[in-house]
């Protein structure tokens, strides 16, 4: 029997289940064990009535637990998941920018990356959408020449675009405060 070279150093949670699913599986691939997650290869429970009388499991079944174990990982990890997919979507509809542009890029940015990194990433329409709803009414211009463009900004221009707007917006600031 080979052994394990590659161990999974992840723990397993939440946060990590994903990444640890695909080298899981990998390794089970790679070992050749598939059969082993797979229902319909299940050994019989109890070889005789006798053997279910005394609760006496056959030795193939006793050695076998995997697809159970997995299933239930799966089932578990899944409704976590789409809890998570649900906080993130929430969090991403719901930010607003109060502080300086770039934080508030990269603060979508995490959500963004945290929805792809639990397997529910999202489109560049979504991405832009995000962006643009968090701004306030000083944006308007910017919000709408974004909105009406086609094609529209990539997000790497969107940004671009945005920073040089908070930038003329600081500038006009200064202009108003500086007396005649």
């Amino acid at each position: 029997m080979k052994s394990f070279s590659n161990t999974i150093a992840d723990k397993l949670d939440e946060e990590s289940f994903l990444p640890w699913e695909q080298l899981a599986l990998a390794s089970i691939h790679g070992h050749n064990l598939q059969n082993h997650l797979n229902k319909e290869k299940v050994p019989v429970r109890f070889a005789t009535q006798a053997d279910q009388e005394n609760e006496k499991e056959s030795e193939d079944y006793a050695t076998w637990f995997a697809h159970e174990i997995w299933t239930r990982l799966q089932v578990y990890f899944a409704s976590h998941t789409q809890a998570k997919v649900k906080q993130l979507k929430n969090q991403l509809k719901s930010i607003k920018k109060k502080g300086p542009t770039s934080e508030y890029l990269l603060q979508i940015k995490k959500i963004v990356d945290s929805l792809g990194a639990v397997g529910s990433p999202i489109t560049d329409a979504e991405y832009s959408e995000a962006i643009l709803d968090g701004l306030s009414d000083e944006y308007t211009p910017l919000i709408t020449s974004a909105m009406s463009r086609s094609p529209p900004f990539s997000i790497i221009e969107l940004e671009a675009f945005l920073l040089a707007q908070e930038e003329m917006l600081e500038r006009f600031k200064k202009n108003d405060a500086t007396p005649i």
